[in-house]
């Protein structure tokens, strides 16, 4: 059972330290700034887990299988942490849905649940079975309540970009919402109802690394990395596609090569696979490229809205992001090149840019 335990904590520590160096990839690149806040939560979450692991394996947790009376080890250090998951999370939703970031809407709902935290977290001399559930209950209305206001913005999206931006992640918001609540249902049965059987020792180890984890939570956190796993490869792919202009991406013979097979097998045997794997390659990369097309006129049509931009200036932009030059814009677009030049004007003075260099640097970093 330990040895299990072990495994399952190191592996779920893994996955949010990789998606952390994922994240921050992203933002090297692109520079978003929700890229940095969700590898800090990725980042905070794999500190937790390394408490509990501390805890456990140094053999400084409370041996107590049976109740939840005893108060935390680390009860500040928890505290803390916990504070700082739940402020990554709650800055991270409000920039998923184009929240702007007022000290209001971002620190307030933060500092309530700091407050809240540090004065419900079992410590010695203050620690009961209700305050346990208490603790970890707050915590999850405060996810559930991320998830509730994501829901509310959807609902009262300002502009149809928006909606259609956050229509893109319905499966994954209604995974999310069906975890949340299973996390607040299995802490108060795990905290509440459920009592080992003291005379069955494997079921009362099976209860003590529980007692500080929460089996939904984990699933939310690998869930999460998944998903963002999924759109960051998009958001990378889009770069590489389309970089900002001035720069240049590689280009790679997908179906060229040897079509030789080792070996002496029969050639007609050997092109016929050959073929299959061009096919299977074609339709790979074409499926691709129509997400990330899609991703693509998403985040125009959201950054266009962002700036007033007319629906001739968001062509405009999108040929511009593609790294089309004036005159193939022009062409594109079928108008002169000095209407093309007008509507650039007119975006950069929208933007508060000065080139488009730059404002390709702001799209990829909005």
């Amino acid at each position: 059972m330990d040895t299990l335990w072990f495994l399952y904590t190191c592996a779920l520590s893994a996955i949010a330290l990789v998606s952390c160096s994922l994240l921050l990839a992203v933002w090297m690149a692109t520079r978003r700034r929700d890229c940095v806040v969700a590898a800090a939560g990725f980042l905070i979450y794999a500190f937790e887990l390394a408490l509990i692991f501390f805890d456990e394996y140094a053999r400084t947790k409370y041996a107590y299988p049976w109740n939840f009376e005893a108060p935390l080890t680390h009860p500040i250090e928890s505290a803390v942490l916990s504070i700082l998951f739940t402020g990554a999370l709650w800055i991270w939703m409000l920039m998923r849905v184009h929240k702007r970031l007022t000290w209001q809407r971002a620190v307030l709902p933060v500092a309530v649940y700091a407050v809240a935290a540090l004065l419900l977290v079992p410590k010695s001399g203050m620690s009961s079975t209700l305050q346990q559930w208490a603790y970890w209950i707050v915590r999850d209305a405060t996810v559930i309540g991320a998830l509730g206001y994501a829901y509310w913005s959807y609902r009262h999206a300002a502009t149809e970009g928006e909606r259609l931006d956050l229509a893109r992640s319905k499966r994954f918001f209604i995974v999310a919402c069906v975890l949340a609540l299973c996390i607040a249902l299995e802490d108060t049965y795990m905290i509440l109802l459920y009592r080992p059987t003291l005379d069955n020792s494997l079921e009362a180890q099976f209860f003590w690394h529980m007692s500080e984890r929460n089996i939904s939570e984990n699933l939310l956190m690998v869930a999460c990395a998944v998903q963002l796993l999924r759109k960051n490869q998009q958001v990378l792919s889009m770069y590489f596609n389309h970089p900002p202009v001035g720069t240049s991406a590689p280009t790679l013979d997908v179906a060229g090569g040897d079509d030789r097979e080792p070996g002496g097998e029969d050639a007609s045997c050997a092109g016929g696979r050959v073929q299959r794997g061009r096919r299977m390659i074609e339709e790979a990369r074409i499926e691709r490229e129509r997400q990330i097309a899609g991703e693509l006129d998403s985040r125009i049509l959201l950054y266009s809205d962002e700036y007033k931009l007319s629906a001739r200036e968001r062509d405009v932009l999108k040929q511009l992001i593609q790294g089309k030059d004036t005159r193939n814009i022009a062409s594109s677009l079928v108008i002169s090149v000095g209407t093309v030049k007008a509507h650039l004007s007119r975006i950069y003075k929208k933007v508060g840019v000065s080139g488009r260099e730059e404002l390709a640097r702001d799209f990829w970093s909005s």
